[in-house]
């Protein structure tokens, strides 16, 4: 995962591909030539997302036993 901070805005954008177009999500301000940080975490939403997939699986899987 990457991001990158907008210098117009200065909000945190999340990419898993560093290259290419790459515009903020929340002033459209065009960030293609910043640097790109590798970013260790995971953005909450993803954690939130794939933890809700995995109760999901496990409820299914105990209410077929």
């Amino acid at each position: 995962m990457y991001h990158k901070t907008c210098s117009h805005c200065q909000q945190k954008s999340y990419s898993s591909y560093s290259e290419g177009h790459w515009g903020c999500p929340y002033c459209q301000h065009d960030m293609t030539y910043q640097k790109a940080v590798a970013n260790s975490e995971q953005p909450p939403y993803i954690i939130r997302y794939f933890l809700s997939k995995l109760h999901k699986k496990l409820l299914l899987k105990r209410n077929s036993i």
